[in-house]
């Protein structure tokens, strides 16, 4: 107020007081009264000084009689942002700060005295409810939340995923407390969460809530329970107005109210004579029709009745009796006299439902038979629920309460997630920002490469494997990032499945001297290259990549570039800054491991059973370990087969993208494989090789695990099965395989790359207002999908649950002719290989090398086919069994349906090929 007197207002929990500071009580300076001043508000001080009756009372703080004459004050913790709303005004019955703002910030909000106190009656409330049940011979119990099945027929349930199964968030403690019962305990209580997926968002409605829950066995009939508990919420409301008067008279101040009112001896009215008062006042449901004596009643008739009844018996709290059977679950006891009722309760306080009670049944044979009459199945958590009750049970009761709404209702909040103290409803819980994972390898990080971390950390010098000690510098060649930061790793950080191509011979590695990023291509023919993946960097850095790694080309004169199989972002650089073409054909397979369906698949299971019954064991190794020499020498052997069966060219072309490895980097890689052999173990023991075994044996199947990029999880680079091996080995394998995918907390497994359903062109890549060609691409493509069976997913990625990533194939305008199709041809043909499921049984159904071939088939096929759509081709480069003139046939015929259209656009399609845009 002025350089020599300033006041403050000072909060702890509840209370507030006044403090002053005058230059002279503190001894301090004008520029330290100054500094002071400017403190910002919200800040933790900590303040001596002595307390002083003010020369007035003051009506800004709890205390209107006392005040603080401050000698010092030091700033324990300050607010470094601007708060969204002040304290003071939230704290006011005047506020007009949006109750969703005071949710949205609830950390400030809990600040307030008023809601310091409302948490305090909140303990208050609780502690009130277990002495009164402790002292009358309750024990309190915890139930579990998680459920094989829903608990009331009521209200929605929240799913979980429980290991491969569905599982449910509890509804209420009611199977269990019954089950109590049943077990003998006699009476039982429960303070704990409840979940209920209800996207009611009302003033009154929270999705998850903490539920006052008891249960107790009978010797009369169930009005024993009901009187029970009118007096157990009697001694609630008579200790928290009797002990917390205080902390009452705070919440006033934000949350106006008279005190509740409630008779000694509470009213109990019958259901029927409820909707009898109701209608006697002239009251109508919202059809305009009397209300019924057998159908529950609304929020708006509960409110009505509530006003009735405070006029006839002035009180607040009141109990409904009676209730009608169809308003009432399936294990209510039904009224003995008339059947549409049921010995069950509501109390209400304020007009509004605070209880739910009544009479349970059971005797197990009336508990089945109402079950049955509501078409409800004795399964899952409900058949271990009957069970307590055919081996016997005692009559019984209980009810359940919601502690934020008898709070809500008692101190009249008018909104319930006040009550709660971080309060979630149906637009709680918002898409979470992404979390940027670990790297698997953090010297290989291209954001902070070893020669920029280096000069942070001080750390200037490395050891190598033969254990020399060198100073990290700069790289000046590619082989010397090569050292620093190794492709295999930078896979491991960045990559996704068609990354690990990259490690056959045929491919280079270029290098990135800024980051260490990396891109693997490969030299083609007719002065192309072939480029495959993303490039191996953080995300954020992918556009500085891409031009850094074309600009090189350029200059070097590498080739024409061709880039397949890259992400959405990717594509959208090249589309974007480059207007390169971009078509999509493709895309990975993944899925979840931890959610396998084909674990309660029962053709895959039995399958798998079947593999076993014919001895097929199947051994899963850790990572990086290899298998011993022996099954090495075996694979090695099967995959020679293959390889033979495949030169030989009996079943035609073939085109890929990857050659068959399996242990190189073994360090990224687990091997799973499947043998039969009389006797012995597939244990192993080395840490990095298996150990031998021992009699003889055979290698039925072999699948290989890739670890890429904590993203991306794993890809089944391999699923080779071999001739001769028993139904099933393969899905025992592949589901061995997933299983230690999901047990590494991998979220993601890709079978690599299949064929989608349609072609997807990017409208920015060129191809705008070229509508016919776009459709022909559509119709050509659909045509060679159809007669290659291309879309037929495998049985075994349908029980999966694969989803589609689509992947890009961009080049640049005017590149991709008749010479850069023939480049793509040379590039992926094999000479004398076939994609056929046939061959050897490799089933190209699981593995990533052979789906990547054949939709690279596809991609080429249909390329081939676009150079002249009205004519067949005499070779096309296809594969997998089918001639090129059925194939030809079959575009030529999808080609007529739109003859006179196509004819009519001649001129669009010539100047299309003009450009380059055969593809």
């Amino acid at each position: 107020m002025s350089p020599k007197l300033a006041f403050y207002v000072f909060r702890q929990q509840m209370h507030t007081i006044q403090g002053v500071l005058e230059e002279h009580l503190a001894k301090a300076s004008p520029n330290m009264c100054r500094w002071a001043e400017r403190i910002p508000t919200e800040t933790i001080v900590l303040v001596k000084g002595e307390l002083k009756p003010p020369k007035e009372p003051v009506k800004s703080a709890t205390f209107h009689d006392l005040e603080v004459a401050i000698e010092s004050i030091h700033i324990i913790a300050e607010p470094t942002e601007t708060l969204p709303m002040s304290v003071y005004e939230d704290d006011s019955a005047k506020r007009n700060i949006p109750d969703r703002t005071k949710l949205d910030n609830r950390i400030i909000d809990l600040r307030t005295p008023s809601s310091q106190a409302l948490f305090r009656l909140n303990s208050a409330l609780c502690s009130l409810f277990r002495s009164f049940l402790i002292e009358r011979g309750f024990i309190e119990i915890h139930t579990p939340k998680l459920q094989g099945g829903a608990t009331e027929s009521g209200a929605s349930v929240f799913t979980v995923e429980y290991f491969g199964r569905d599982a449910f968030l509890a509804q209420s403690p009611q199977l269990a407390k019954q089950m109590c019962i049943a077990a003998d305990m006699g009476r039982v209580f429960e303070i704990g969460p409840v979940f209920r997926a209800e996207n009611s968002n009302t003033h009154r409605h929270l999705t998850e809530y903490t539920g006052l829950d008891i249960e107790m066995a009978l010797h009369k009939n169930y009005h024993e329970a009901l009187r029970f508990l009118t007096e157990m919420l009697k001694f609630i409301f008579a200790g928290l107005y009797k002990s917390y008067r205080k902390e009452i008279e705070v919440l006033k101040r934000a949350f106006p109210h008279e005190d509740l009112v409630w008779k000694e001896e509470t009213p109990i009215i019958p259901f029927k004579e409820g909707v009898r008062m109701l209608t006697e006042s002239g009251w109508r449901g919202d059809d305009g029709e009397p209300l019924s004596e057998y159908e529950d009643l609304g929020t708006r008739d509960e409110i009505r009745l509530g006003e009735l009844v405070k006029e006839k018996y002035q009180t607040d709290f009141y109990v409904l009796d009676k209730f009608p059977a169809e308003a009432r679950p399936f294990y209510a006891m039904l009224d003995s006299e008339d059947d549409r009722l049921t010995n069950s309760f509501d109390m209400f306080v304020r007009g509004q439902e605070i209880l739910t009670g009544g009479q349970r049944i059971h005797d197990a044979e009336m508990l089945l038979s109402r079950m049955k009459q509501l078409f409800i199945q004795p399964v899952g958590a409900l058949e271990e629920y009957v069970q307590g009750f055919k081996w016997g049970c005692p009559p019984h009761a209980g009810a359940g309460i919601g502690l934020e709404r008898i709070l809500m209702l008692v101190f009249n909040l008018g909104n319930i997630r006040f009550a709660s103290l971080f309060p979630r409803d149906p637009r709680s819980l918002p898409a979470p920002k992404e979390i940027e994972p670990m790297l698997r390898h953090p010297d290989c990080d291209t954001l902070f490469p070893p020669w920029v971390k280096s000069e942070v950390t001080g750390d200037l010098e490395r050891e190598t494997e033969t254990g020399e000690t060198i100073p990290i510098e700069p790289p000046k060649t590619m082989e010397e990032v090569e050292d620093l930061m190794p492709f295999t790793h930078m896979i491991a950080n960045y990559g996704d499945a068609s990354n690990t191509s990259a490690l056959d011979d045929r491919y280079s590695i270029w290098r990135s001297l800024k980051t260490g990023a990396a891109v693997g291509y490969s030299r083609a023919t007719s002065g192309y290259i072939i480029v495959v993946g993303d490039p191996l960097c953080h995300k954020s850095q992918y556009a500085e990549v891409i031009k850094e790694f074309l600009d090189w080309v350029k200059s070097e004169k590498v080739g024409r570039p061709i880039w397949i199989l890259v992400c959405k972002e990717v594509e959208g650089i090249l589309n974007g800054s480059y207007e390169w073409r971009c078509i999509s054909c493709v895309a990975e397979d993944r899925i979840d491991p931890k959610v396998n369906r084909a674990h309660a698949d029962q053709v895959v299971m039995k399958k798998v059973r079947h593999a076993r019954k014919e001895g097929v064991e199947v051994t899963s190794l850790t990572q990086g370990q290899l298998p011993s020499q022996e099954i090495m020498d075996l694979c090695e052997q099967r995959m020679e087969e293959w390889k033979a069966g495949r030169k030989s060219g009996e079943k035609g072309k073939q085109v890929h993208l990857t050659d068959l490895n399996p242990w190189t980097d073994y360090e990224h890689r687990t091997y799973v494989y499947a043998t039969t052999r009389p006797g012995g173990t597939n244990d192993s023991q080395d840490t990095t090789q298996a150990s031998k075994h021992t009699g003889p044996q055979t290698v039925h199947a072999l699948v290989v695990l890739t670890q890429l990029s904590p993203q991306h999880g794993y890809q089944v680079k391999w699923a080779l099965e071999f001739p001769g091996a028993p139904s099933g080995t393969i899905e025992a394998a592949v589901l061995g395989a997933l299983d230690t995918a999901s047990e590494t907390g991998a979220s993601s497994v890709t079978f690599g790359a299949g064929a989608m359903a349609s072609v997807m062109v990017d409208d920015g890549a060129g191809l705008k207002g070229k509508g016919v060609l776009v459709k022909m691409l559509q119709h050509s493509y659909h045509a060679i999908a159809t007669e290659l069976k291309l879309l037929n997913k495998s049985e075994f990625r349908q029980k999966m649950g694969a989803t589609e990533d689509p992947i890009w194939v961009c080049f640049p305008k005017r590149s991709l002719g008749p010479g850069g199709i023939r480049a793509l041809l040379k590039f992926f043909q094999d000479e004398g290989t076939d994609t056929s499921e046939n061959n050897s049984r490799v089933t190209s159904r699981e593995s990533s090398m052979e789906r990547e071939r054949g939709s690279l088939d596809l991609f080429i096929s249909h390329t081939g086919s676009k150079l002249n759509p009205l004519k067949s081709k005499s070779k096309t480069g296809l594969s997998g069994g089918e001639s090129s003139s059925t194939l030809g046939r079959s575009v030529k015929n999808h080609a007529s349906e739109s003859k006179s259209e196509v004819q009519s656009q001649t001129s669009s399609v010539v100047e299309n090929k003009e450009e380059g845009m055969a593809t």
